[in-house]
């Protein structure tokens, strides 16, 4: 069986690019932060709802997006099939204050590549970004 491997073509500067999708600005703001004091990444856009996160994805066609589920106007849960059908090769990765057993497994099985939850050590959250990239 052949297993289909996803080639990673980053931005002109080697970047790798995301969307943040929060409706906490500060929460936002700290994951950018993260993102930029590693190295290698370029947030593209942010957004605050899941409307405006499809709309950023389809945009800015980034490599992953960091997807809170819990957003006003339409929820992670439903933005996920949407940023999957207009935009397959955006990976998503789920981040969420929520209950994390019951999160996780309705996240993937609703087309998540991951899911980490709110608060995670920054090295992980980097790691879990790399990590949906390398296969």
């Amino acid at each position: 069986m052949l297993r289909k491997v996803r080639v990673v073509v980053p931005n002109d500067a080697g970047e790798i690019t995301v969307v943040v999708a929060d409706d906490t600005s500060d929460i936002r703001e700290l994951i950018k932060l993260t993102l930029d004091l590693e190295g290698g990444f370029d947030v593209v856009a942010e957004a605050e709802d899941g409307v405006e996160a499809v709309q950023m994805v389809e945009n800015h066609r980034p490599d992953v997006i960091l997807l809170d589920l819990s957003m006003p106007l339409m929820d992670g849960f439903e933005a996920i099939p949407v940023i999957k059908e207009r935009c397959p090769q955006t990976k998503i990765l789920v981040f969420s204050g929520l209950d994390e057993s019951s999160m996780r497994s309705e996240a993937l099985e609703t087309g998540a590549d991951g899911f980490v939850p709110k608060g995670t050590d920054s090295d992980l959250l980097v790691a879990s970004v790399r990590a949906l990239l390398q296969g």
